[in-house]
């Protein structure tokens, strides 16, 4: 849906435009392991929801209209879980009314390199997982050798295809190995419960309607995916296509069928050349002609005809055609 918006703004002065959408094969494996890392199941929730009753010494049947305020970051710490999968399940619970879910004061992470350029350099070459997080990091913020800079975990994850959880791990790693200084971000939130624990059947509830959401995220997913890797279909007929429409031709401008025109023009140029070596050997008809070369007959009749007009065969007599020397 993102796509389709922004690659539409450009033509919408009326004049020729290009989208381009630049991808490479460890893209697709990355965003289906973010949707599978971030997009929380039954079993999940199910174990979130223990977590943060017990968080907050909530007992059964317990907690109805109660308010509490929950630092992100600690209580994954404490539980070993991954933040963005906590949040994006504590969101879900406030889309179906099991909480009321506000941010209330996030602090950003900081971040400063304390060696110089070369002492990070040798300190990459002995690990080499850590090289294109930092690459990304100091393509990202200038001046970070100087002063502290406030940085956005989730940005640098996007970056390096990793996740804010595993850009804390290595930031933290590079902070205990002396080579910066970095301090993590709080996030605070604020949780006020609207129904009494009641643990599996509190989330059992939201089954149907999750496992709809998850089959609605997964098909997106799947048509993202599909779009890059189509090398056959029409860009526009296959957009408008999931959006419910149909585009009766093709549209002639994307690169699908630009590179079908141009294979079309080498095949001509190849069916050509084709008839030309058969008509080296000898004079023949057009039937015959048709016999030798695998390509539907009307193709070669049009392509004798252009032949004749561009004055590179003639007929004679027979009714044969014959090459020009």
């Amino acid at each position: 849906e993102n796509y389709f918006q922004e690659a539409g703004r450009a033509g919408r002065d009326g004049a020729l435009a290009r989208a381009v959408l630049i991808t490479n094969p460890n893209d697709i494996i990355n965003v289906r392991e973010r949707f599978l890392e971030s997009m929380p199941d039954i079993k999940f929730l199910k174990q979130l929801y223990r977590h943060l009753n017990n968080y907050f010494q909530i007992s059964y049947g317990e907690g109805s209209e109660e308010k509490f305020r929950l630092n992100l970051n600690e209580f994954c710490h404490a539980y070993q879980l991954n933040p963005e999968s906590v949040y994006k399940g504590l969101e879900i619970f406030d889309q179906y009314s099991k909480i009321a879910l506000s941010q209330s004061f996030r602090r950003r992470s900081q971040l400063q390199f304390t060696v110089g350029k070369s002492l990070l350099m040798d300190y990459l070459d002995r690990n080499k997982p850590l090289v294109a997080m930092v690459q990304n990091i100091l393509r990202t913020y200038g001046g970070i050798f100087d002063f502290r800079t406030k940085i956005n975990l989730d940005l640098i994850g996007r970056k390096s295809g990793l996740s804010p959880d595993k850009v804390d791990k290595n930031l933290r790693q590079l902070h205990r190995d002396g080579i910066v200084a970095y301090e993590a971000g709080h996030f605070d939130l604020e949780i006020t419960f609207l129904v009494p624990r009641e643990d599996d059947i509190t989330v059992n509830s939201m089954a149907p309607a999750l496992k709809m959401l998850r089959q609605r995220k997964s098909d997106q997913l799947t048509a993202i995916i599909r779009y890059v890797e189509n090398k056959t279909r029409c860009r526009a007929r296959q957009l408008l296509k999931y959006f419910g429409e149909n585009l009766r031709e093709d549209c002639g401008h994307c690169d699908v069928c630009l590179a079908k025109e141009g294979e079309g023009r080498r095949s001509l140029e190849v069916m050509e050349q084709e008839i030309l070596s058969l008509l080296e050997e000898q004079s023949r008809t057009s039937r015959q002609i048709i016999s030798r070369l695998p390509y539907a007959e009307n193709h070669i009749l049009s392509m004798l005809q252009r032949l004749l007009e561009d004055e590179m065969i003639v007929l004679n007599s027979k009714n044969e055609y014959l090459k020009l020397s």
